[in-house]
């Protein structure tokens, strides 16, 4: 098989600016090349086990020299790979995408090119700037700013950009000064408002507004630094009405989650909605059980029980992938009556075609337990997690039921620690840590010693998805700032924004 080298535009920033066509070429990549302003988590959407190689250069300091880049891509090309190269931004756009794909022409490599979202026109639409108003500007001029050759500043005839325009500064931070006397020597308007925005579109994004007169001093004074995009022109007095992301509740706060990788993505997105940027800091797997006998054995006999109840989502996959696989299907469970402890795990049944019976108001054990009503002489099918709370066995059993536990998953403690967000902790730079069970909490500070506890959460935020899970933390001596007010991440999510607004 001949490979075959794709340049993709990664976007601005924002993971979710790439294009369908770029994620659909980087799943079936077999290798991936990529810059310092990709956004890491783009290469979630490569195939796990493939190679990814940083090839990085910012700020004249190069991962690899652009030759060597060059012939990395044939190389792995030639080998029979797909390969994705990922730029940031787009690829023909100050992106030195056309130079690569010249070098691929010239040793006889296919390639294609997929355009992504460049920054000429993603940082500003984040930033609340338009490019062009019919009123204020109707045309755009953009340049670079040094050569990148010994960072001297680009060739351009400053003399021939007209006033009216809006005019945007690629790679200019450095030359700001020189390149602001310029214009202002070619006649244009000191009081001409400028913006330079430093990583447009993501969770870091940072805005310096001033005029052409004083813009470099303020960005100076801000101390911004690359990678950083200059507006000048009168369309930038339209952001302080425009502005809509650096708005949100949560921008420029960021929240660890500490569920299982799997379960993260939802609450994730319900935060990012909002602006803030998730760090996912998995402190527990789930797994199956260490023996399947006692719920093979509940399943073949399934019709003597008269209840089936549900704990969590994990509980319901679990037993309906077994049942599935010992060759049962819902019709078994006909005249079996089903309880839930919360929306989530009855709109996961009804999924199945099920209709649950009872679920309560109040999202815990006792409340299922109290709900359900008389269940004296009633066999109760128990199907929950290994290792969980008695309380709800108790209870039934307590109240004349007859009940069978069968473990259908287990939860096992993540044995190792991202190091760059366990460092972002201890250095105080997260707002928020969530938990979301009492398993998260013991899997989360199993990572730290007492001193190391006690320093995160005397800047850090500890947010609980209910009672039980406070009460873990207490346990700890931590208390929980935020509380949810229903037990569901949709409640923890909008907790957390009431709690910062």
């Amino acid at each position: 098989m001949r490979g075959k080298v794709y340049l993709i535009g990664a976007g601005p920033g924002d993971p979710g600016l790439l294009t369908l066509k770029g994620r659909d070429v980087l799943a079936k990549a077999d290798v991936v090349i990529y810059d310092a302003l990709v956004n890491p988590q783009l290469l979630a959407w490569a195939r796990p086990g493939i190679p990814k190689l940083y090839v990085g250069k910012r700020g004249g300091q190069h991962g690899k020299e652009q030759g060597e880049i060059n012939e990395l891509l044939v190389r792995h090309a030639r080998r029979g790979r797909q390969v994705a190269r990922l730029k940031g931004g787009d690829p023909f756009l100050f992106g030195r995408g056309g130079e690569e794909a010249l070098f691929m022409y010239e040793h006889d490599v296919p390639f294609e090119i997929v355009p992504g979202i460049s920054s000429a026109s993603g940082a500003p639409t984040y930033a609340g700037i338009p490019l062009t108003d019919r009123h204020l500007g109707s045309m755009v001029t953009m340049v670079t700013g040094h050569t990148g050759e010994g960072r001297r500043i680009a060739p351009v005839e400053w003399a021939r950009i007209s006033r009216k325009n809006t005019l945007l500064v690629f790679m200019g931070l450095d030359q700001l000064p020189v390149i602001t006397d310029r214009l202002l020597r070619h006649n244009w308007w000191a009081d001409t408002p400028a913006a330079v925005i430093r990583w447009g579109s993501t969770y870091h994004q940072q805005i310096v507004e001033g005029t052409l007169g004083d813009i470099a001093r303020k960005a100076k004074e801000a101390n911004l630094g690359s990678p950083a995009l200059v507006v000048i022109g009168r369309v930038v007095s339209l952001r302080k009405k425009l502005r809509w992301f650096d708005t949100k509740s949560l921008f420029g706060k960021t929240v660890v989650i500490t569920r299982a990788l799997d379960q993260a993505p939802e609450f994730a997105r319900l935060l990012e909605e909002h602006g803030a940027e998730v760090l996912n800091f998995p402190t527990i797997q789930i797994l199956p059980p260490r023996s399947w006998d006692p719920l093979d054995k509940a399943i073949k006999s399934v019709s003597r029980f008269d209840w089936i109840l549900f704990t969590s989502v994990n509980g319901v996959k679990g037993f309906f992938e077994r049942l599935n696989v010992l060759g049962g299907d819902v019709r078994d469970l006909k005249g079996i009556r089903l309880g839930a402890i919360g929306p989530k795990t009855s709109g996961r049944l009804t999924q199945f075609g099920l209709k649950v019976d009872k679920f309560p108001d109040e999202y815990r054990a006792e409340a299922l337990a109290e709900v359900l009503g008389d269940v004296r002489g009633c066999r109760v099918l128990l199907a929950r997690a290994e290792e969980a709370r008695d309380v709800l066995p108790e209870t039934l059993t307590d109240k004349g039921a007859v009940v069978t536990i069968a473990p259908v998953y287990r939860t096992l403690k993540a044995r190792r620690a991202a190091p760059e967000i366990r460092q972002r902790l201890l250095e105080g730079r997260v707002d928020v840590v969530t938990f979301t069970s009492s398993s998260t909490v013991h899997g989360f500070l199993q990572h730290f010693g007492a001193r190391e506890r006690k320093r995160i959460f005397e800047h850090t935020r500890a947010a609980a998805i209910g009672p039980i899970t406070a009460a873990t933390l207490r346990e700890y001596g931590i208390r929980p700032a935020i509380r949810a007010s229903r037990y569901t991440i949709e409640a923890l999510s909008r907790a957390i924004v009431k709690h910062f607004k």
